[in-house]
């Protein structure tokens, strides 16, 4: 899987809540778990490099209104709405609400890439997937899924929608042909110094 653009080039930029998740959540806390802690480290060294871009380019966020729920139940204190503003330095945060139109978006979407008999088949193999992992509450998670991909998919501007959720995500988010990039490192590419390349995709 290769970049849709270089990352020196996105502009629009629509993040999944597991990327939001991870983002505030401290490597350093992360004692336990060595694989945890690394894709923590590089979401972290992800988000930098879109948030300080050396060129000062215009960056606008995106989030589903429905990560924002998810995000209220992880955190019920607090403005969860301000907290991410304030997360993403001030960078323009567009919330993408889940309407009747986004709705729709959804199904002509999902009709396009799976027939009906193939999309039951799609979310009854994700969900035995989740089941087989102990997950609970496998369809409210896809079905939830599918709703922020459809949120991004409304999108007229998008450069790229990033997740760390390879299990339910990636293949929803590759039937509906968006631009979707898993945040661990064998998806960026590198320079001959080891680094991220933001020239390169």
């Amino acid at each position: 899987m290769k970049l849709p653009k270089p990352i020196a080039d996105w502009r629009h930029v629509f993040l999944d809540i597991s990327i939001v998740i991870d983002y505030t959540s401290s490597p350093s806390k992360i004692t336990k778990n060595a694989p945890h802690r690394e894709r923590v480290e590089f979401v972290h060294q992800i988000m930098e490099i879109i948030l300080f871009p050396t060129d000062k380019k215009k960056l606008t966020l995106y989030l589903s209104a429905i990560s924002i729920g998810e995000l209220r139940k992880v955190q019920p204190d607090g403005n969860i709405f301000k907290q991410i503003v304030t997360l993403f330095n001030a960078s323009d945060v567009v919330v993408v609400d889940y309407t009747k139109d986004v709705a729709v978006t959804l199904n002509k979407s999902l009709e396009r890439y799976l027939p009906e008999n193939n999309r039951f088949h799609f979310e009854k193999n994700l969900e035995k997937m989740l089941n087989s992992e102990h997950f609970q509450n496998a369809r409210q998670w896809i079905a939830d899924d599918m709703k922020i991909c459809a949120c991004a998919k409304s999108l007229t501007n998008l450069d790229v929608v990033l997740t760390t959720d390879k299990k339910t995500f990636v293949p929803i988010a590759e039937k509906m042909g968006l631009p979707c990039v898993p945040v661990y490192p064998e998806y960026f590419p590198k320079n001959l110094f080891g680094d991220i390349d933001e020239l390169e995709k």
